[in-house]
């Protein structure tokens, strides 16, 4: 899916020609980053839970969720198709750490909003990105924080994520059909021909 010319999927095609560098062209370093990626899904999900409920009654649906087919699947395919519960998993274990006001909230607000912004090179995670949106504003305590957060900090925030999406906005420019990509959008509207084909085939 991609090429030298695109930054689609930029951060998991990273870390797979890094694992490829590093142990050879082989399966384990192709299925490597997934794996890892699961494993830190699951830490995350587990982690994030614990603050809102029981301890056992988040290990069960930790467990729940980590053993399923799909997950599974994901965690051993060797795409970037992990990369989605990966960013959510991470995402809202951040937001839940400033949240509560953890130690360290400071450093979860600049991880949380680093993997927002690098979520944006996962092709259709702009959809749940927009849901965790209007969840969150719909809550009055991430309002609180939104409203008592400094304009300093929202410069700063708004500097890097320009920063960090430069390669992203350079695909784009270049390729404006990588667009459509990121929205799981096909690049050729279908026409009755090819509808017709399909059908017949």
């Amino acid at each position: 899916r991609i090429t030298h010319q695109s930054f689609i999927d930029a951060p998991y095609t990273g870390l797979q020609k890094t694992s490829i560098h590093f142990l050879g062209l082989n399966e384990l370093s192709i299925k490597l980053p997934s794996i890892v990626l699961a494993i830190l899904t699951g830490i995350a999900f587990v982690t994030m839970l614990t603050k809102w409920f029981r301890s056992n009654v988040a290990i069960v649906t930790s467990l729940i969720l980590i053993t399923s087919a799909a997950f599974l699947t994901l965690a051993r395919s060797g795409t970037s198709d992990i990369m989605v519960p990966f960013w959510l998993s991470l995402i809202l274990l951040a937001v839940t750490k400033v949240i509560h006001k953890t130690k360290h909230s400071s450093w979860w607000r600049a991880i949380g909003l680093i993997a927002l912004v690098l979520s944006l090179y996962t092709p259709l995670m702009i959809y749940p990105l927009i849901a965790l949106t209007i969840a969150g504003l719909s809550h009055p305590h991430v309002r609180y924080l939104i409203n008592r957060t400094s304009y300093r900090q929202y410069a700063i925030g708004i500097l890097i994520a320009l920063i960090l999406l430069l390669p992203l906005i350079w695909t784009i420019a270049q390729q404006p059909e990588r667009a459509l990509e990121l929205l799981g959008l096909p690049d050729r509207r279908p026409t009755l021909e090819s509808t017709y084909i399909n059908l017949k085939s």
